[in-house]
């Protein structure tokens, strides 16, 4: 996964980038097909700082918008917003069948040698 940050009318401290890369790591664990990730950044207001995070995923992308205090609590809130909609979407492709995501079946030869 690529994580792109774009900061609109100011510079992300590397702190920053690398507190929102750890985040998303916590988005790989429930599903490892996000290809790609574009975290936006910006503060519209003197109070408010907004985060917008997209993620791709396989024919669809999923985006989450938070606002808070700080960047990092925005970041957070978004996480939590793609947590569950990733799960969601995880289930879904399960749910249809798709033959990539399904657990592979093993059949075991129960007939021994001295049967046949």
């Amino acid at each position: 996964m690529t994580l792109r940050l774009t900061a609109r009318h100011f510079s992300a401290k590397p702190t920053l980038r690398q507190f929102a890369e750890t985040r998303m790591t916590k988005l790989n664990h429930i599903y490892d097909g996000i290809t790609d990730a574009h975290l936006i950044l910006a503060h519209p207001n003197r109070t408010a700082k907004v985060a917008e995070l997209s993620i791709h995923v396989y024919q669809r992308q999923l985006t989450a918008k938070a606002e808070g205090i700080e960047y990092e609590a925005a970041i957070i809130a978004c996480v939590e917003q793609l947590k569950r909609q990733l799960q969601r979407y995880k289930e879904t492709r399960l749910r249809k069948g798709n033959p990539h995501h399904r657990p592979k079946l093993s059949i075991e030869d129960t007939t021994s040698p001295d049967e046949i």
